[in-house]
Parts: C-alpha cells; sequence; structure tokens
C-alpha cells in the first residue's frame, strides 16, 4: 500500500469489507410523500364525491407504496466490496482479477440524473444502479479505487 492509498484509507476510514444497502431514509421520505398524498385523494374524494377519478388514484398509489416497502424493505446488501472483489446482488460474487472498467458512470436524462456501478467480467456486464443506495457516487468511486488497490 502506498503513501496514496493510506490517505485515502484514513479519509474515509475504510473497513475491511464495505456493504452498502438501501438508503432506509430515501424509502420513508417516499412513503410519507405517497401516504400524504393519498390520504389527500381519499378527503378530496369523500368531499366531492368524485370517485370515478379517486378511486382509482388512490388504488395505484397505495401499490406503489406496497411496491415501496417490498423493494427496499429488502434488508440484504446490494453490494459489498472488499479486497477480494465485488458481489451485488445481481451477478453475484466477482474476483478483483475477473474485473475490467470498474467505474461509476452519470446519465442525465432531462433533468434527472441517474448513477450506475459499471464493470466487465468473464461471464458478462455488471450494472447496478447507486441512487436508490446509501452511498454517493463520489464514496463508491473512493471505495473502488482503495479495494481495487488492495487486491
Amino acid at each position: 500500500m502506498n503513501a496514496n492509498d493510506t490517505s485515502l484509507h484514513n479519509k474515509l476510514a475504510i473497513p475491511g469489507e464495505t456493504r452498502i444497502y438501501f438508503s432506509q431514509k430515501r424509502l420513508w421520505f417516499r412513503a410519507m410523500l405517497i401516504s400524504v398524498t393519498i390520504t389527500g385523494c381519499l378527503y378530496f374524494m369523500l368531499k366531492n364525491g368524485n370517485y370515478l377519478v379517486g378511486l382509482p388514484l388512490s388504488g395505484f398509489l397505495a401499490a406503489l407504496l406496497v411496491w415501496l416497502f417490498v423493494k427496499f424493505g429488502n434488508r440484504a446488501p446490494q453490494i459489498i466490496i472488499n479486497a477480494k472483489g465485488i458481489t451485488t446482488i445481481d451477478a453475484g460474487f466477482v474476483t478483483w482479477n475477473d474485473i475490467h472498467n470498474e467505474e461509476v458512470v452519470c446519465q442525465h436524462k432531462g433533468r434527472i440524473t441517474t448513477y450506475f456501478l459499471e464493470y466487465k467480467y468473464p461471464e458478462g456486464y455488471g450494472q447496478v444502479n447507486i441512487n436508490q443506495l446509501d452511498i454517493d457516487h463520489q464514496q463508491l468511486v473512493d471505495l473502488l479505487k482503495y479495494y481495487r488497490s488492495c487486491s
């Protein structure tokens, strides 16, 4: 390990392994937003008697709320990074020797910016959307550099 790696390790206090999960803060924020919208929709539906629009909209929002809890309620780590390699929920474990061109890429669609962890390995191509995870893109870039240097 060179001096640059040591300073990166001290800067981030990087453990021997990093587990990255869905962000619970984002889950609860979205759940509260959808719950308030459902409540408002039901209130105006009962007040105005407009069931034709209110009932399907409330049902859609309730289904969205259930989907949020199923997806983000998954407490399993979505990404595990250590000196041996990367484990993702989709690709499983891949060693650093088999990983090539790992990077965090940014895609813009209008005002929406989405970050992905992307890498190539012998069996294919790994891509994980990190926007919903409890890490920002620069932290993930730093972790990739650190753990790659430890391998």
